[in-house]
């Protein structure tokens, strides 16, 4: 597992360790993920990636939950770089695998796709290509099961509270209304029809 800057990650007993100093006999120190914000002074000894020595006790409680969303991230950050899937394909196919609980903590998942698509530019990755034939029944169904869970995410997501990502024209038509309503000098037959209007500008 890899942080968001590509350092390593180690997870050990439900908690979550960067390393902190590396020696010349392959031996690492690493320390709590919790030490700046937390004062966490837990710390973890490995030799040749093997777990030789804890120092000093955590204080808060573990959790799989960061390792679980870690993992899933660092996935999605090494699919962006060597695979050609598509931006949604990627984050579909990690959430499908997360539980309830672990997606509720992923931030909006419109800022995760972003985040894969930046990704993919700096290592200059393409997009996936059209296929040239048509998928068999299997991989459609495949697919078809990562869509729902990626809809299944969102739902979780909206329902715990996570902000929802919404578009510029969104955001510049609901300026509109909220103009058009508190227009003082303007009859209320005028603002409906004001919005009527704006109505039809969006459809057409």
């Amino acid at each position: 597992m890899e942080t968001s800057r590509g350092k390593p990650i180690l997870e050990h007993q439900g908690y979550i360790y960067i390393i902190n100093k590396k020696s010349n006999n392959n031996k690492i120190i690493w320390c709590c993920r919790n030490y700046r914000h937390n004062q966490c002074r837990s710390r973890l000894h490995t030799i040749d990636g093997e777990v030789v020595l804890t120092v000093g006790e955590h204080n808060h409680e573990p959790s799989h939950i960061p390792g679980e969303v870690i993992a899933s991230r660092t996935k999605m950050n090494d699919a962006a770089k060597q695979t050609s899937h598509s931006t949604h394909d990627i984050v579909a196919d990690c959430v499908s695998r997360l539980s309830d609980h672990a997606i509720s903590t992923l931030p909006n998942l419109q800022h995760v796709k972003r985040t894969v698509q930046r990704i993919r530019q700096r290592h200059q990755n393409p997009l996936s290509l059209p296929m040239e034939h048509y998928p068999n029944i299997w991989k459609f169904l495949k697919g078809l099961k990562k869509e729902q869970c990626y809809v299944d995410a969102q739902i979780i997501q909206a329902e715990v509270g996570v902000r929802q990502a919404r578009r510029r024209e969104q955001i510049r038509r609901e300026t509109r209304i909220l103009n058009l309503l508190n227009e003082p000098t303007t009859t209320n037959f005028e603002k409906v029809m004001a919005l009527a209007q704006n109505i039809a500008l969006k459809d057409s």
